[in-house]
């Protein structure tokens, strides 16, 4: 699954960078590679917890949650 998910992002980032590049400069470029970044990363987290059983990661919304539950529950608040 990782993979085909990095794979989708070499293909965003070669069908995105040439014409991002052409049309906006260095900054198409980077901007090809954010999307391609997010295109990777959203993918995985939405299919890897389903296929895999992971648990979401400290950064993610539910993990963000907690932290604050238990931030919240230490302050007494």
């Amino acid at each position: 699954m990782v993979l085909r998910f990095n794979g989708a992002q070499l293909l965003t980032i070669m069908i995105l960078a040439p014409l991002l590049t052409h049309l906006h400069g260095i900054t198409g470029a980077a901007l090809s590679v954010v999307l391609a970044a997010i295109i990777r990363d959203v993918g995985m987290g939405l299919l890897l917890p389903s296929k895999l059983g992971l648990a979401a990661g400290v950064w993610s919304r539910r993990g963000t949650r907690r932290a604050m539950e238990l931030a919240m529950a230490k302050l007494g608040a």
